[in-house]
């Protein structure tokens, strides 16, 4: 709840500090303030002294609340490295060059599509293979196009050297021939 700020006034008299003294019939005396009162002061009441006491409780309350919320957001920055900005390019010109050509697209489709071929055995035959939406699915060469043969070139980056693999399907059996190039 917001503080609403009260306005507080002075009691003014044209003689300050000065009473007139009654001797009551009981013995006791009175004293009231001589002269005039040119300013009716703000009555002091429990009420009014609350108020402030909340007040100051409530704004001691949101300051820990600030330093909790600014000690968790401190807590997860990130420091300062020395001969860093606030953005640097820490990429080659190759690199920079290769992501500019990127765009973006959703890869699953080229996955899906992508015939593997598990490790021929010993007689050189390999069970193909497609992953679909992360699911291994067996191709039955059978039921695909069968004879004949395709071929594809394979970059092997960690050589430069490129291979041409070649799809051949043999009485139903397929098997995958490499070939430098």
């Amino acid at each position: 709840m917001a503080y609403t700020k009260q306005t507080w006034k002075d009691h003014v008299v044209d003689r300050p500090h000065t009473y007139t003294e009654t001797v009551n019939q009981d013995g006791t005396k009175t004293l009231e303030a001589a002269g005039e009162v040119l300013q009716q002061g703000s009555p002091m009441s429990a009420e009014r002294l609350n108020h402030m006491e909340q007040g100051i409780a409530d704004a001691h309350s949101a300051v820990s609340d600030l330093e909790t919320t600014t000690e968790t957001a401190l807590s997860g920055k990130v420091d300062k490295v020395t001969g860093k900005g606030l953005s640097t390019n820490d990429y080659t010109t190759a690199e920079k060059t290769k992501l500019a050509g990127l765009t973006n697209y959703d890869d699953t489709a080229v996955n899906n599509a992508m015939v593997r071929a598990d490790a021929p055995d010993e007689e050189g035959f390999s069970q193909l293979y497609k992953t679909v939406n992360g699911q291994r699915v067996d191709i039955d060469p059978k039921t695909s196009s069968g004879g004949g043969a395709s071929v594809i070139i394979i970059t092997d980056t960690t050589n430069d050297k490129q291979y041409a693999a070649e799809l051949q399907i043999t009485n139903g059996k397929p098997r995958m021939v490499y070939e430098e190039v």
